[in-house]
């Protein structure tokens, strides 16, 4: 009996933490930010990802995107948490994905509407577990 539910449970987590579907990146990128969990993050990128977290800045490999985050929340970003929605996966081939979806931060419970963005993924299977291989963060509309 115990065998069973270990190993189901086991199985369960398994599958959850190996992102089976593109569409889990993103469930998985929130729960690494809500968490502010840079073992969770360093899980998500491929060792050669670009992260783009502004038109200005470029970050190359996941070494580098890891530093990007933990120095975004060790100040702005620790007192923020994300809500997704609209996740839309585009399957490029069997092996690529590309995800778009909105991202809303938080903040004391309340949407902060000034860095409302979209997120844009390039998302890779490799012994099948999709990562992040490329992701920008989309400017918000101004209205303009």
């Amino acid at each position: 009996m115990y065998f069973s539910v270990f190993t189901f449970v086991g199985l369960v987590s398994l599958g959850y933490s190996q992102n089976t579907s593109p569409s889990q990146v993103a469930d998985q990128f929130v729960k690494a930010w809500n968490a502010h969990d840079m073992k969770l993050f360093d899980k998500l990128f491929t060792d050669e990802a670009i992260w783009v977290p502004v038109a200005e800045t470029m970050d190359k490999g996941k070494k580098s995107i890891i530093k990007d985050l933990r120095e975004a929340h060790n100040t702005w970003a620790k007192a923020t948490t994300l809500k997704h929605e609209a996740v839309t996966t585009q399957m490029i081939s069997p092996m690529v994905a590309t995800l778009f979806f909105h991202a809303h931060f938080i903040v004391d419970g309340k949407v902060i509407p000034q860095i409302e963005r979209a997120m844009i993924f390039v998302v890779t299977k490799k012994s099948g577990r999709w990562q992040i291989a490329s992701g920008q963060l989309t400017k918000q509309h101004d209205g303009a």
